[in-house]
């Protein structure tokens, strides 16, 4: 009779054989996708950089309050051509204090992030939006002096994975994630639809990254 110890060592490797499996499927799945909608696909990505760089070259001012667009091509173990297009913005706001004059003043950071990936699914792309609000406090750490650091303040934001067509990588659709990566559009003026939803998440970190 199988003692319970080598029954549980067995299922472990047999459940890292199928995620193996499942892995190297979907990867394939993304390869076949990628030669087969590369032309426009890089075509999107690389106009979306131009954009980016020609809003960063605006004076200072225009490019308040986002400053610079941050654009990135990712290292991905799915190799699904994973790209991040990333702002952020500065403002105060006034909260509830426990002494008198019982509000103060607490400093916030708006992040907002688009993030585009090939898809396993032929002939689509995943786009992953993401929105949050971080406030700025002020920590005791293990030496016992103190820091300033960003921490999640419950103001609402969001973070949505779209099942989108690659024939509809646009320039209407650069021009709205533009829009909304430097503040001008809020999330739901962007152009998907529910349908479009592939799953919503309330991870803090990418879905996408493999």
């Amino acid at each position: 009779m199988t003692h319970w110890l080598e029954e549980a060592e067995n299922k472990k490797v047999e459940k890292a054989k199928v995620s193996r499996t499942k892995i190297r499927k979907k990867m394939e799945e993304i390869k076949q996708n990628y030669e087969a909608n590369k032309e426009a696909y890089d075509r999107f990505i690389n106009s979306l950089f131009i954009l980016c760089q020609r809003a960063n070259s605006l004076p200072p001012k225009t490019r308040e309050p986002w400053d610079t667009i941050e654009s990135k091509a990712r290292e991905s173990k799915l190799n699904n051509h994973y790209f991040t297009f990333g702002t952020r913005e500065r403002f105060d706001k006034k909260v509830p204090a426990k002494i008198f004059p019982f509000f103060k003043t607490r400093h916030y950071k708006h992040v907002r992030k688009i993030m585009i990936a090939v898809s396993e699914t032929m002939g689509m792309v995943n786009i992953e939006v993401y929105e949050d609000y971080l406030a700025k406090t002020r920590l005791l750490i293990d030496d016992q002096s103190d820091r300033d650091t960003f921490i999640d303040d419950g103001l609402e934001g969001g973070h949505f994975i779209y099942h989108y067509s690659i024939k509809d990588l646009n320039d209407a659709l650069m021009l709205n994630l533009l829009d909304w990566l430097v503040f001008k559009k809020d999330m739901e003026h962007l152009p998907f639809k529910d349908e479009d939803i592939k799953r919503p998440t309330k991870s803090k970190t990418s879905g996408m990254e493999g």
